[in-house]
Parts: structure tokens; sequence; C-alpha cells
């Protein structure tokens, strides 16, 4: 963000509607985005702000315009803002994730730097941990991998960590080709390739190990896809979804010709599966 005024805005919805209202938006010039778990905090330059845009992208996503909180920011110095506020996170005693203005921990193995920009994926979030703690168990030795929904690119910083051979990222925001492509150049990261799209990018690819960090609503209405870009005896780890969604995503993947291997969850019900793929469907 730069040093303008910027109108700051609080739209309380659920978490499903999150990935697709961030989308929606970020096309319209908003530039940031906090996850606050019952609302989801907007930035956009106040003169870029136009209400009936946000009104009809609100009705589209059935959210009540009423119910929104709108604020008006003066300029500041948004880097200062955010290197205060941001923090390291230390996931299972062997993750350390900091930004560039942050010391690196001694004895740690796997310490990922990530330049926070108000985008998804940081760590902070307990889908994102939830999905590190469960790839600390996986054999990602000359491995490929796809990176579904791939954000600010740590899942695929990790997978090429963890021994990965090659990692295929993708996302559908404008924003995440620079951030994901500034986190690998941090992380002194090769091997990975970032493509701006949907999943039919990877379409006729196979993966060993795909990640899919995302919400319920595109995990269940892209599962024939993933899953058969899914290798025979490859896995698929799944996060973006309570407890609740459990039974509907289980459901769907086992249709698919995946086995459960393993299911973990948070004290907020955020939860993580893992499948293996059997044989070719």
């Amino acid at each position: 963000m730069t040093n303008v005024d910027y109108k700051e805005i609080n739209i309380y919805t659920t978490a499903d509607n999150f990935e697709l209202l961030t989308a929606l938006l970020s096309h319209e010039g908003y530039e940031g985005f906090v996850d606050n778990e019952s609302f989801i905090q907007v930035y956009i330059p106040l003169d870029m702000f136009n209400q009936e845009i946000l009104s009809e992208i609100l009705v589209q996503l059935q959210i009540d315009p009423a119910s929104i909180k709108e604020n008006t920011i003066a300029p500041q110095n948004w880097n200062a803002q955010w290197e205060s506020s941001f923090q390291p996170v230390t996931i299972a005693d062997s993750i350390y994730i900091r930004a560039p203005f942050h010391e690196a921990k001694a004895d740690i193995l796997y310490d990922l730097i990530i330049q926070p920009k108000m985008t998804f994926g940081t760590g902070h979030h307990d889908t994102t941990s939830l999905v590190m703690e469960a790839m600390l168990n996986i054999d990602f030795k000359d491995k490929s991998v796809f990176d579904y929904g791939c954000g600010t690119g740590i899942l695929s910083v990790l997978a090429i960590k963890l021994g990965a051979a090659s990692v295929y990222a993708n996302d559908i925001d404008d924003w995440a080709f620079e951030n994901v492509e500034e986190n690998l150049n941090l992380n002194n990261i090769s091997g990975v390739t970032f493509k701006q799209g949907d999943i039919s990018l990877v379409k006729g690819n196979a993966y060993d190990i795909v990640i899919a960090n995302i919400n319920k609503n595109v995990l269940l209405s892209t599962m024939p896809h993933m899953c058969a870009i899914v290798k025979p005896q490859g896995l698929l780890l799944m996060s973006g979804f309570y407890v609740q969604d459990v039974e509907a995503i289980n459901e769907a993947a086992l249709s698919q010709g995946l086995t459960k291997l393993n299911q973990k969850s948070t004290d907020k019900e955020w939860t993580t599966l893992l499948y293996q793929k059997q044989s070719i469907m």
C-alpha cells in the first residue's frame, strides 16, 4: 500500500465466501485482504472506491450490504505498520516463518521467509499451519507437487525445502504472481513454476502430491479434477474447511477412488484431510 487515503471495509460473511470475494474485489482495485474468521477486512485507495460496484458484488454473493462497516484511513507508513504487527510463526518446532525484517532462528530445520502483503498464506491461519504440519510427515523427496491455489507460495517453498523435485503452483488472483516470485527469491528457491489461472491449467498432468488449501465449495466442485491429476499411489492433502464439512468432502474424495489416511483438526475446528489414490479410475 502507498501513502494515500484508503477505504477500509469490514465485510461480515462466511469463510466459504472469502476466496471468491477476494477474487472479485481484487479485479476492482482492492489491494489488501485480511481474514478475521467472522469477517474479511479489505482495503482500496479512496479515489478508486465505487459504492455501486461493491454493492453489486455483495448482492451477487448474497451478502447484506447493510452489514458492512466502512472507515477512511489517513496516509501512513504501511510498511512500518506491518513490520510492527507481523510476528514470526513456529510450527511443530521445525518450521519458522518470518518476514525479511526478522532475524533467523537458531536450531530450526526449515526457515521460511515470507513477505507479508496482507494476503492469505503467511502461516498465521490455522489451515496453513495444519497443512504445513501434515507436510512434515509426508515423503517429498524427488516428488512432483501441485500447489492448488498457492497464495503467497508458502507451501511450494516448504515442499522444495522438504525435497520435492518440482512444484507447479497456481492461483486465480492477480497479486499472486508477484508475491510468489518475491517469496521464491527470498528463500533462494528454484524448481517452482507458477501460472495464474484455475485448475484447468494442469489438465492432463499427473503429480505425486497435490496440495489444496482452499474453501469447501471449491474443493467439492473441483474434486474430480484434483483426483484426476494425482498419480496412482499419490497423495491429496486438503484443508480450508471445518469439521462439519468433512462428511461431504470425504464422500466426494472416496467416490473418486481415494482412501482416507489421516484427519486432524484444531480447537477452532479447522480441519485437514490426507488421501491416497489407490488405482486409476
